[in-house]
């Protein structure tokens, strides 16, 4: 990690939902302190049940809860949502995140 903490910020097309800062690294994932804006009261139920889906999914199998996790990410992805780097020309179109109050983590493919 560089001197700076890097900032992300969700968007989609104009709105911008949110600025993600990160805060460390746990395998694959970057994690990061999540500040809402206005704008993701539209989303924050998609990510407030896919949390809840996540954790269930943790403790045991559940094929509802396993179709229902997948239907939300769907939802998530028709959002069109990316993450743009502030400091940088970085943008990622791809990516998997997890939104659970003023915390976050994302992945996303390496680029090669």
């Amino acid at each position: 990690m560089n001197d700076k903490e890097q900032v992300w910020h969700l968007v989609a097309g104009a709105k911008d939902y949110g600025t993600l800062i990160e805060s460390g690294n746990e395998m694959f994932w970057i994690s990061c302190t999540f500040i809402p804006t206005e704008n993701f009261s539209e989303i924050q139920s998609l990510f407030e049940e896919e949390q809840n889906l996540h954790k269930s999914l943790n403790q045991r199998t559940d094929e509802k809860a396993l179709l229902r996790f997948n239907e939300i990410w769907k939802e998530i992805q028709a959002r069109k949502l990316f993450l743009i780097a502030e400091d940088r020309d970085e943008i990622i179109q791809e990516f998997l995140l997890q939104i659970d109050g003023s915390q976050a983590k994302f992945r996303y493919p390496a680029v090669v």
